[in-house]
């Protein structure tokens, strides 16, 4: 509070204005009121909680009003007096939602679980906020064992407007209790839901939703995805890994370029084709033109950095692969990959000091457990002696 605000208080002070309300005349009650609402609402700014509790206790002193005890019991709360919240309130009859709420509030952190959900049962017949029916759910669910009753509230409300807070209360509730499949469910219907409503909800639930499919039923992933977003690539050819399934992966590519000659699908094609031939070198050729026909059309950082890894370590052409790593590099200059590519190429230019700083940083950063990062290590080692 700045310096003249505190001397015109202490002005005030020293002018009686803050009396004992039993000494007030009835005709400066209203000056009182003025001059304490005044104060409590900038000592509330200010962030003084105490100076404002004992304003709002004098305001209700003075003119006793629910709305007056409200805020003497919030700043109260705010301060986490729940002992004087609890001691007012016990024998206090109100049909108040505010007050009825920071009752309950005051209760349950006193421990007084049964009584603090009557309270709450009584308001939230009144008011369906999140807070009130989350306050409900975590008493019932955390401290009374009545899971079934906690879920079954979020479950009505979460089904009629698929309020963010409450859906991710109830999938917790969901994992907590291993019940996977509801899980699953809900998941499906937020994507439906959430597509058109709540972008950055639809996000997080989607990642979810993948991540369930993985787990749980990746064939399901499948049918799902095509259905509603064919032409994702990653998490449909994920599943389709997960299974084990790579004739229905290559299938699902093929008929997608196919249908789009979107030359995504086609680098996924070629890859699929490296990965799975048994002798490589006899298909590499072809692979290099898939490649090739891709990245004429699209400049996709991870399919320049496969390209080059393949023209590199098949010694097809260690510069054109240099270069061409380089080019990925701008775009996603710290990717562990793709920085691997170079020092690998860099090594076969025989830039030893060069291939040998950046390799180590990568070992430094991630170790050798992958076989391929320890293979290039031992031999770009080597060359730097």
């Amino acid at each position: 509070m700045s310096g003249y605000k505190k001397f015109i208080i202490s002005a005030l002070l020293s002018a009686n204005l803050f009396a004992n309300e039993q000494t007030i005349a009835p005709e400066d009650v209203k000056l009182y009121e003025t001059q304490y609402i005044l104060f409590a609402i900038e000592y509330e700014s200010q962030g003084l909680v105490l100076n404002a509790k004992e304003m709002y206790e004098k305001l209700y002193e003075l003119k006793p009003s629910e709305e007056y005890l409200f805020k003497y019991l919030q700043m109260s709360a705010r301060v986490n007096d729940t002992k004087l919240i609890i001691d007012k309130l016990k024998n206090y009859e109100t049909e108040n939602i505010k007050i009825l709420e920071l009752y309950a509030y005051a209760l349950s952190l006193n421990e007084e679980y049964e009584k603090a959900v009557k309270i709450l049962e009584r308001v939230y017949l009144e008011n369906k906020d999140e807070n009130v029916i989350l306050g409900l759910v975590n008493i019932y669910d955390n401290h009374l064992n009545q899971k079934a009753k906690a879920q079954e509230i979020l479950e009505k409300h979460v089904f009629e407007d698929f309020n963010s807070k409450l859906t991710i209360r109830l999938l917790l509730m969901y994992e907590k209790n291993k019940d996977f499949k509801k899980g699953l469910e809900l998941l499906k219907k937020l994507y439906v839901e959430y597509k058109e409503t709540n972008p950055f909800f639809f996000e997080k639930s989607k990642r979810l939703l993948v991540s369930y499919f993985y787990s749980l039923n990746p064939k399901e992933g499948i049918s799902f995805f095509k259905e509603h977003e064919k032409d994702n690539i990653d998490i449909i050819t994920s599943f389709y890994k997960k299974l084990g399934d790579l004739k229905g992966a290559y299938e699902y590519l093929y008929d997608g370029y196919e249908d789009t000659k979107d030359v995504s699908f086609l680098a996924q094609i070629a890859m699929y084709d490296y990965e799975t031939a048994k002798n490589k070198d006899e298909i590499l050729t072809n692979v290099i033109k898939k490649f090739e026909k891709v990245l004429e059309k699209n400049q996709n950082a991870v399919y320049q950095n496969y390209l080059a890894y393949l023209l590199i370590d098949h010694d097809v052409n260690i510069n054109e692969g240099v270069d061409l790593v380089k080019k990925a590099l701008v775009k996603m200059p710290e990717d562990i990959a793709f920085l691997d590519t170079l020092a690998w190429g860099l090594y076969k230019q025989n830039k030893c000091n060069r291939a040998f700083e950046i390799m180590k940083s990568i070992v430094d950063k991630i170790g050798q457990e992958e076989k391929e990062i320890k293979f290039h290590w031992e031999k770009i080692k080597e060359c730097n002696k």
